[in-house]
């Protein structure tokens, strides 16, 4: 692949964990807030081994990249409510073992429109804006009791058309702070055997209930 990619997204891993600190404690603090909401999201493919959430195969990740077992457990309930549950609680568990939870604050760039894919964003609390240029596309808003894919839009485009392969916008955090699941595209390749980001998503949007497709990803969007 192109080293310079992938020198920007060890870059970028890097960077998100000097936040971990501060942006596990505020996950923990969501996470208590939301104990007694039943979740959303979840009735689909994969909710038959939800009862044991963190207690699947564990395979080599004791290492500091990746998740320990707790936080995977915890993170699977936040995961049942985004679309991202529809591959399947087991691959959804894999993913969660190479994630890093990141804050960023009011004004931050989550990235930049014609930015490479190399991730997979998930708004887990917060606000964010979505702009084509000047034009306001989506204002996605997450609590905790539904995550949004940043940019869902990008990971459709065809495999040689133009933007294929880029972010189709520059996403721009508009609350005072924002919690998001940072998926990069080296673990989904090496670790989670996806082709890529884009693999990732589609197959999400494929599996779910055209119902909750309309749900995330119709939110104020200007393109449809």
């Amino acid at each position: 692949g192109d080293p310079m990619l992938g020198r920007k997204s060890q870059a970028i891993v890097h960077r998100n964990a000097v936040q971990d600190s501060a942006a596990s404690a505020a996950l923990d603090a969501l996470m208590q807030s939301l104990e007694a909401c039943t979740p959303e999201v979840g009735e689909g493919e994969g909710s038959d081994s939800d009862n044991s959430d963190g207690c699947g195969e564990v395979w080599g990740n004791s290492g500091a990249e990746f998740t320990d077992e707790k936080a995977v457990a915890r993170h699977m309930k936040l995961m049942r409510r985004s679309i991202m549950w529809h591959i399947g609680s087991s691959k959804v568990r894999e993913l969660l073992r190479g994630v890093a939870v990141v804050s960023k604050q009011e004004s931050d760039i989550a990235f930049h429109q014609h930015d490479p894919i190399d991730s997979v964003m998930l708004l887990v609390h917060g606000e964010v804006v979505e702009k084509h240029g000047d034009k306001q596309l989506r204002r996605l808003r997450a609590d905790g009791r539904r995550l949004e894919v940043l940019d869902i839009w990008a990971y459709l485009s065809r495999k040689g058309t133009e933007g294929c392969g880029e972010h189709s916008c520059t996403a721009k955090v508009v609350s005072k702070d924002a919690l998001f699941f940072f998926f990069s595209k080296q673990n989904l390749v090496e670790f989670c055997a996806w082709t890529d980001a884009e693999d990732l998503v589609r197959t999400a949007m494929v599996s779910a209930p055209f119902s909750q497709l309309r749900t995330f990803s119709l939110v104020e969007d200007s393109r449809v």
